[in-house]
């Protein structure tokens, strides 16, 4: 191994040698020998360098892993198809509400003044309640109304309704002793809806469209429906009404149907004079039907007839008839007494 380059020398011999070519074995323990005494007497004798070591490998950069990828949400999507098939059922709700309101056909464009939507989002919607026939198309005007599957749906909703088939025979007699319109009202949400009238026989009467909602907080009838409710519900209702919505009707201030409602808690009946319709005067009085459930029985008249006295003398029968239909649904709780009007 004398002829071996002294850099090279260590890779072809089992052992590792002096590098002045005398055959000396170096130690193993370290490549320069100075690992024992025998490497470091052979460094002083031939005065030379041991052969270099072999460089350690440098080491490979550590790759950093990325974190793992966050697994996409399957539900994300069809979470926001669903949120904005809501609001989708929702406009489509309020267009509907819009033309029972308004009483008559209207435009798209008309419908979306009236709701704040755009006109290619109402025209959109419209044409799919076409197609369901809850909305229906003039080919004249091109205006659109209300579709004859709305009556359908709304018969279906009166016929579920059992205080109506049980107060019809009762509210038949009342008009035929009092010859003045007899109407059945529930809540629904924020408003009250009549579900069955009996319309009086004289030429000068009082008539309510059955199946429209009207506002809860306005007329006889609807203050005796809130008068049922607990308090806190009854406090919601009035925080989500707010001030302006009594305005136009009396009373003009929410302190001042507060003590309405108190003092139809106290009669057990409540008066209107020319409140939901004007030139109409109304006695209505509450039907409980359950021990939390109460629906109104209403005796109307036009104001140049049915005038105060006359809606004294209607109370003590509208009360008696609310008993009666009370009664034949099983529910005996007994109702105040007509007393005398302050």
């Amino acid at each position: 191994m004398a002829g071996c380059s002294p850099e090279y020398a260590f890779l072809f011999c089992p052992c590792w040698l002096c590098t002045c070519g005398c055959g000396e074995e170096l130690s193993r323990a370290s490549p320069s020998g100075r690992g024992s005494d025998r490497g470091a007497a052979n460094d002083a004798e031939c005065g030379t360098k041991p052969a270099r070591s072999r460089r350690s490998p440098r080491p490979l950069p550590v790759r950093r892993r990325s974190p793992p990828a966050k697994p996409r949400c399957h539900n994300h999507s069809s979470l926001l198809r669903g949120s904005n098939m809501n609001e989708s059922v929702r406009k489509a709700a309020d267009i509907l509400s819009t033309l029972a309101d308004v009483g008559r056909d209207a435009s798209a464009r008309e419908i979306g003044v009236l709701l704040d939507l755009p006109k290619s989002t109402v025209q959109r919607l419209l044409q799919a309640l076409e197609q369901s026939g809850l909305v229906r198309q003039d080919a004249a005007s091109r205006r659109y109304g209300l579709g004859p599957k709305t009556l359908t749906l709304g018969m279906s909703y009166l016929d579920r309704i059992d205080v109506r088939s049980q107060a019809l025979p009762h509210m038949m007699r009342l008009r035929d002793d009092l010859d003045e319109t007899i109407a059945l009202a529930v809540r629904v949400g924020h408003s009250r809806v009549y579900v069955e009238q009996v319309e009086s026989r004289s030429g000068l009467k009082a008539k309510a469209e059955v199946g429209r909602p009207y506002p809860l907080w306005a007329g006889a009838a609807g203050r005796v429906l809130l008068a049922s409710l607990p308090r806190e519900e009854l406090i919601r209702f009035t925080l989500d009404v707010g001030d302006a919505a009594f305005t136009h009707v009396t009373p003009p201030t929410l302190n001042g149907l507060l003590a309405q409602i108190e003092e139809t808690r106290r009669r057990g009946y409540a008066w209107a004079f020319e409140e939901a319709m004007r030139g109409v005067h109304t006695v209505a009085a509450p039907i409980p039907i359950s021990m939390s459930e109460v629906a109104a029985l209403s005796v109307s008249g036009p104001s140049t007839w049915f005038d105060e006295s006359r809606m004294k003398d209607a109370t003590g029968p509208l009360m008696d008839a609310a008993r009666a239909i009370s009664s034949s649904m099983g529910y005996t709780n007994p109702l105040p007494s007509a007393g005398k009007r302050e």
